[in-house]
């Protein structure tokens, strides 16, 4: 019973805080005229209901059981587990009421809408829809906002606002498959990761919105503001059809920077911010993704040279490998370029580096998917130290780094 008490007093302040951050997406039906005033569809009564919802489960749960005790580690995976499952089941509705088409009106089944909320909070970036451009604003955002909160994840964007220091928030930390910490507080330490992630956001937001000043084929601010929120957040969902395609080459090279350090851990962003310069670049995993990025490039540019539209131009080639290969190891799927498909024509064998990619994924302790890079990093010293085992003398003493 007291397990049961803590979960729902943790899946309580959940809620409440997805409830808040629902009620920011007003901003945007408000700004563009999405309330029924253009005589076609409503976005902000939906937004309502689906804060009103947040707020009807998770403040009775979160003031009925504030006396609980604190989470063990049974009952903060069994809240992870949950607040995984219903966030995004509360989050279908924007996506079922507004129409995902502004001028067809057509509105996604439930089943689809489930899909698709599920794929934004996990960061996962598939997606149903095949017009995005003609998405509504509100649609738009809303499916930003929640890769970019899913993306630190909902139950450390709980602690930083409502929990206090303890080991209950310590196995609620855990709980999300979090272990690295930059204080000795798990609550300073996801206040910390929220700052990083809001800090980085920004200079996003500011550099696609000034490129987009100065060059014709940059970005808008509404363009800047949804792609740097889910390129940092490694989520890829977009507000036009073909991806990052239209945009030019300096703004390709600012998502590539957001995604790369989207798949670097915070406590090496820690480290960097604070001037530990050293630390930062001795990072295990920080050293793990420049090699991979460096190898899969390369080989991606010498391979995709025989393509009929690149035809022997090697810079062209650096180009599109160096922004699909970014985008495979943050597991971000931003695309600047078709990559499957008969007018494609690339190799199966530069498909399959980018798969390896995208199994293999960011850091832990990033917004990354994947198996993530340390595993990656104990998987080769293990295959090494049993390949160098089994073809030593038996008397040979070997040593793991």
């Amino acid at each position: 019973m007291a397990d049961l008490r803590s979960v729902l007093k943790s899946l309580g302040g959940v809620f409440m805080l997805v409830g808040f951050f629902t009620l920011i997406c007003l901003v945007v039906p408000l700004y563009f005229g999405e309330y029924g005033s253009n005589g076609k569809y409503d976005a902000i009564t939906p937004i309502l209901i689906t804060s009103a919802i947040f707020f009807v489960f998770g403040l009775p749960l979160f003031y009925t059981f504030r006396k609980a005790d604190s989470a063990n580690f049974k009952s903060a995976m069994i809240t992870a587990a949950l607040a995984w499952i219903i966030v995004p089941a509360i989050g279908i509705i924007p996506l079922i009421l507004i129409p995902y088409n502004k001028e067809t009106l057509v509105h996604m089944s439930p089943l689809s809408a489930f899909f698709e909320s599920m794929s934004g909070w996990t960061g996962t970036g598939l997606t149903v829809i095949d017009k995005e451009n003609l998405i509504p604003y509100t649609l738009q955002f809303w499916r930003t906002i929640i890769q970019w909160i899913g993306g630190i994840g909902v139950i450390v964007l709980t602690l930083s606002i409502l929990a206090r220091p303890g080991t209950g928030s310590f196995v609620l930390y855990k709980g999300e498959a979090r272990n690295q910490k930059t204080h000795p507080s798990v609550v300073s330490t996801v206040r910390t990761i929220w700052w990083i992630f809001i800090l980085y956001t920004i200079i996003g937001i500011v550099a696609l919105t000034i490129i987009g000043v100065v060059t014709s084929d940059g970005m808008n601010s509404w363009e800047s503001l949804n792609h740097a929120m889910t390129a940092i957040a490694t989520g890829g969902f977009g507000v036009n059809d073909d991806s990052i395609t239209s945009f030019g080459a300096i703004s390709q090279i600012v998502i590539v920077i957001l995604m790369v350090l989207g798949a670097i851990a915070f406590a090496a962003h820690y480290d960097l911010l604070k001037g530990r310069i050293k630390k930062f670049l001795s990072d295990v995993q920080f050293k793990a993704i420049i090699a991979l990025i460096i190898m899969g490039v390369i080989g991606l540019t010498y391979i995709n040279l025989k393509l009929p539209n690149v035809n022997g131009n090697i810079l062209y080639s650096l180009k599109i490998s160096g922004f699909q290969f970014a985008s495979a190891i943050s597991t971000t799927g931003f695309q600047s370029v078709n990559v499957i498909g008969s007018q494609a024509g690339w190799s199966e064998i530069a498909v399959l580096i980018l798969a390896f990619a995208m199994i293999i994924g960011g850091a832990a302790g990033s917004t990354a998917g994947g198996i993530k890079l340390f595993r990656a990093v104990l998987l080769y010293d293990g295959v090494s130290w049993r390949i160098k085992r089994a073809i030593s003398t038996p008397r040979r003493v070997l040593f793991i780094n």
